[in-house]
């Protein structure tokens, strides 16, 4: 045998080898690709809460003299009448879960309109603090103001037969009290 012969037998040995074992590690490897794919699935998938739809929602009603609207039912209630001349209402809500505060203020309105209003004025001049907020959701003729400093806050003043009402959410994300009082003046009816 040449030494022609004898290199060209040992490539060609080479070659067979070499596509003999890339072939074992094919058929191995489609095995193994069966074998998982055949394995019951263990793993455990982690969706944040969000992702769930929201439980159905129950709410109480705020009823007073003077106005009706409704919250969600997990707020706390507490009602305040000035004893002087019982026109004065003053109607905190809270919620242990959310942390969320609502406050609904209602008197005479001042002959100065709503700018005779301590709370009004503050809101309306201190321009660091308060800034106007519009709502297409809010009652016509309605005022609202958003803090801009500090914990979120929106404020809503609105008239009706000589009387006003002063809403306020804070304590919250923004998404959360908008929704939130966007849903109280759904459900608002003066008395």
């Amino acid at each position: 045998m040449s030494l022609r012969t004898t290199l060209f037998a040992s490539k060609a040995r080479k070659r067979v080898t070499i596509g003999a074992i890339a072939g074992l590690i094919i058929l191995v490897s489609v095995f193994f690709i069966d074998w998982i794919a055949n394995q019951p699935v263990t793993s455990v998938i982690n969706i944040p809460s969000s992702a769930y739809t929201s439980p159905k929602i129950t709410y109480q009603k705020i009823d007073t003299a003077y106005f009706a609207t409704k919250i969600p039912s997990i707020y706390q209630v507490t009602k305040t009448v000035d004893n002087y001349d019982q026109t004065n209402l003053n109607i905190s809500a809270y919620s242990r879960s959310t942390k969320i505060e609502i406050a609904f203020v209602t008197d005479v309105l001042p002959s100065g309109g709503l700018g005779g209003l301590s709370s009004y004025q503050l809101r309306s001049t201190d321009t660091t603090d308060y800034a106007p907020y519009y709502n297409s959701q809010l009652p016509s003729g309605a005022v609202a103001f958003q803090a801009t400093s500090g914990q979120s806050m929106y404020s809503v003043f609105i008239i009706h037969n000589g009387r006003y009402a002063a809403v306020t959410v804070s304590n919250g994300a923004p998404t959360d009290l908008l929704t939130l009082l966007n849903g109280i003046f759904s459900a608002w009816l003066w008395s």
